[in-house]
């Protein structure tokens, strides 16, 4: 019962913001939660082909979006997308560094409407993250960003994915929400699908 609350992206999100999310983390800690971001590597390499177009949304310093271009090879694309620009930029660097020709960035976040607003800018080394979520929040540090829906870049000619990853810290259900066109409209026996053990 304890995982289910504590893996809900809302719930973390609050926990986190909150400050208490680093005293749980002290407290509580399973082999479980130390291998989760090992489990979700894989999972997530698992269901990548080569040729396929990866939508890395929540890119933030391009972890995944270096991973998922070497996945892809040199047929397919990943398109990287993150509105801050900071954040943007060493993401940019860190795909450049490896020489890797086929991400498309975008420094933008995708949300529900095409929209600009104004968000509150995590302090580096703090262990905080950027999110959309406290749009709206007073801060010293804020950065205006633009964020547009998916469907809106798909219709101008940004090539529609076939495995998306999306990690925005609480404002997931927003994003689909954006791509909800292209979700009704799409043969998911096109997209890729995490490999099953077995053989």
């Amino acid at each position: 019962m304890f995982t289910k609350i504590i893996t809900n992206p809302r719930f973390r999100s609050f926990l986190r913001n909150t400050g208490i999310l680093k005293i749980l983390g002290k407290i509580v800690v399973s082999k479980r939660n130390k291998n989760y971001e090992e489990l979700f590597s894989k999972a997530m390499m698992s269901a990548i082909k080569q040729g396929n177009i990866a939508w890395d949304i929540g890119a933030n310093i391009g972890l995944y979006t270096c991973k998922f271009a070497h996945a892809v090879g040199d047929t397919g694309k990943v398109i990287a997308f993150e509105p801050v620009k900071n954040t943007y930029l060493r993401m940019v660097r860190a795909y450049e560094k490896e020489g890797l020709l086929n991400v498309i960035p975008m420094q933008c976040a995708l949300g529900h409407c095409d929209e600009q607003f104004s968000i509150p800018i995590a302090t580096e080394g703090n262990g905080e993250t950027n999110s959309l979520a406290k749009r709206g929040v007073n801060a010293d540090n804020c950065e205006m960003i633009t964020v547009r829906r998916g469907d809106s870049l798909i219709n101008e000619g940004i090539p529609a994915p076939n495995i998306i990853k999306v990690d925005v810290e609480a404002f997931e259900e927003e994003v689909l929400f954006g791509l909800r066109n292209w979700l009704s409209s799409t043969s998911f026996n096109d997209c890729a699908r995490p490999a099953r053990g077995g053989g």
